[in-house]
């Protein structure tokens, strides 16, 4: 009996000391297996750390695959803001997201490390120790990339050297006007990208090949203006293409959108006034032809007005050579109210001839008047012709500026 109970007691210690054993042998492999995972990562910048700073492995005055292919690099322009559009400086501004996309092989860690999938993010100090495509903004007065409260910058890059860079920027451009149908004009803004140093037998500029979407630009978000409508990512129109210099060819990038004016601001504002201005002067019509003094003040008050909105109405667009569609309002009214006072000077001289051809008869003779009174037949003429003339040619006004096909007064399109 004694023998069975130190057998069935050592085959209990055993159990238990191999139990405690198991556990042992599970908990150093959990701590080996965190250990390694959450080395991995800083053992990889480390890498590429060295790799960046010793100029004999890497140099970034150099471009990848220098001497062997073209170099392709994606472009992916997404725009979060338009605005500050000025008429008379031509000038707008505009916040986006520059995210380039190219491939460096000389930063590769797949092969040191056995990864083959995913991407780690490094700092954006690093961002200015690596070659770059050198890509600017050609048509900007200024270029500013957000630095507070940190640089908004992103640096990635995959285990196979795929080098993926983001930046917040802000840039001022220029755009042309055409101002040839203002207010009812519709202006095509660029953003025109180019690299400074490389010619496209280097580097090749792409949007949207290498991995992007939404076709190589977008807007994050519809942007709004108060005098223009708003945009949206189908409105983007983009274009690859090469630019022809002393130096050679090289790669173009072109980001358009309209700028549609909102003409409902401008009918209340300016046409609706000028049209009333005009029938106030027909009113002048109405008046008996012998208060000369009444009907001149109304005709010559009109036009004061029409020439008083044009007035205002310039002092927010800049001098331009070629007449604009304004122009042609303004001088429709103004030719209306103008041919009023003319009316109003034949109105007078046919009105004194007729009375003193009635004062004549009078005197010798009391039979009724032999002679019409020619300035009363035109002010009943004009009470019907001056409406008639002037309705169809603000019909045919808004009609050609605003269905018309896009116009411009430099002779292309």
């Amino acid at each position: 009996i004694i023998i069975i109970n130190l057998y069935v007691g050592v085959q209990n210690m055993a159990t238990l000391y191999y139990s405690k054993l198991v556990i042992f042998i599970q908990m150093v492999t959990w701590i080996m297996c965190s250990n390694a995972m959450t080395n991995k990562e800083p053992n990889i910048t480390q890498y590429l750390t060295s790799i960046i700073g010793d100029i004999s492995v890497y140099n970034q005055a150099i471009r990848p695959y220098m001497g062997e292919i073209t170099l392709d690099v994606g472009v992916h322009v997404a725009i979060d803001h338009i605005g500050d559009i000025d008429d008379e400086e031509m000038t707008f501004s505009a916040i986006l997201y520059l995210r380039l996309r190219w491939a460096d092989p000389r930063l590769a860690y797949n092969v040191t490390f056995n990864i083959y999938s995913g991407e780690i993010t490094i700092g954006s100090s690093i961002l200015e120790q690596i070659w770059r495509p050198n890509i600017y903004f050609t048509n900007s007065l200024s270029t500013e990339i957000f630095d507070k409260p940190m640089p908004n910058s992103l640096l990635s890059i995959s285990p196979n050297g795929n080098v993926f860079t983001s930046q917040r920027i802000r840039i001022k451009n220029r755009c042309y006007f055409n101002f040839l149908r203002y207010p009812m004009d519709v202006q095509h803004c660029q953003i025109t990208m180019e690299t400074y140093g490389f010619d496209s037998q280097e580097v090749a500029l792409k949007f949207g090949d290498t991995g992007f979407t939404n076709n190589g630009a977008q807007f994050l978000s519809a942007v709004n203006f108060t005098q223009y409508g708003p945009l949206q990512d189908t409105d983007l129109k983009i274009t690859e293409t090469e630019l022809i210099y002393d130096t050679g060819n090289f790669s173009f990038l072109i980001i358009t959108f309209p700028l549609r004016r909102l003409t409902s601001a401008y009918i209340i504002t300016v046409y609706l006034p000028l049209n009333i201005a005009v029938v106030i002067s027909w009113v002048a019509f109405w008046i008996d032809r012998r208060a000369t003094p009444a009907r001149a003040a109304l005709t010559i008050t009109t036009m004061l007005i029409i020439i008083t909105i044009a007035l205002n109405t310039y002092t927010r667009l800049p001098n331009v050579s070629y007449i604009k569609a304004l122009d042609v309002g303004f001088a429709i009214a103004f030719l209306f109210a103008f041919a009023s006072l003319i009316e109003l000077a034949l109105v007078c001289q046919f009105g004194k001839q007729f009375d003193k051809l009635l004062l004549a008869e009078n005197h010798y003779s009391h039979a009724k008047p032999r002679h019409t009174d020619i300035a009363d037949r035109i002010d009943k003429v004009s009470r019907f012709l001056f409406p008639i003339l002037y309705i169809p040619c603000v019909i045919l006004y808004f009609c050609l500026y605003m269905f018309a096909n896009e116009l411009t007064p430099f002779g292309n399109s």
